[in-house]
């Protein structure tokens, strides 16, 4: 699949400058999926006169969102908060994201300067402006990234064996020589 950008990013380098493509992210799962098919009105947590919290839409007049700072944290200093009521909220948020519990989001495959991905193939990363010339396509590729132990840190995943590619940036570099005194 081509995802197409179509994006144009002006950069003023002198000769001896380099040009470096860096690229990483991430496929978010469950937390952000929860939110993501959700309205504004259904993730808000609404307080019945029941005192029981409820995420989604408001459905009855009975009913009126919860101050978080009013209803559960200010009592900590003599003001209106209530400690019951803070665990009832955390409890309705815990129930709402207990799918979710040790889930990570997905890392993207990383593209780092100076780290060789598919040599032959991908272009020289970083570059110098003067190597250029006028015009310059060229591609990254990011390799997978996985968990280092866990340290939380990610690393490229098994580099040079084949199916390890996550995704291919394909790019294009123009040169135009600044004329001076403009």
């Amino acid at each position: 699949m081509t995802i197409p950008i179509n994006r144009a990013f002006e950069f003023h380098l002198a000769d001896d400058d380099m040009v470096w493509i860096a690229a990483h992210g991430e496929e978010t799962d469950l937390v952000h999926d929860i939110y993501l098919d959700k309205t504004d009105s259904e993730r808000v947590l609404f307080l019945f006169r029941s005192g029981i919290p409820i995420i989604g839409p408001l459905l009855s007049t009975n009913a009126r969102p919860v101050n978080y700072f009013g209803d559960c944290l200010d009592k900590r200093d003599g003001g209106g908060g209530d400690v019951d009521m803070a665990r009832e909220v955390v409890s309705e948020i815990i129930s709402e994201l207990r799918s979710t519990f040790n889930v990570q989001s997905d890392p993207l495959g990383r593209i780092d300067p100076f780290f060789t991905t598919r040599g032959g193939i991908d272009t020289e990363n970083p570059i110098l402006v003067s190597k250029v010339g006028a015009s310059l396509s060229g591609q990254q590729t990011g390799l997978l990234t996985r968990e280092v132990g866990s340290s939380a840190e990610l690393a490229e995943a098994d580099v040079g064996k084949k199916g390890k590619d996550d995704y291919t940036i394909f790019y294009k570099i123009e040169v135009t020589p600044q004329i001076a005194g403009t």
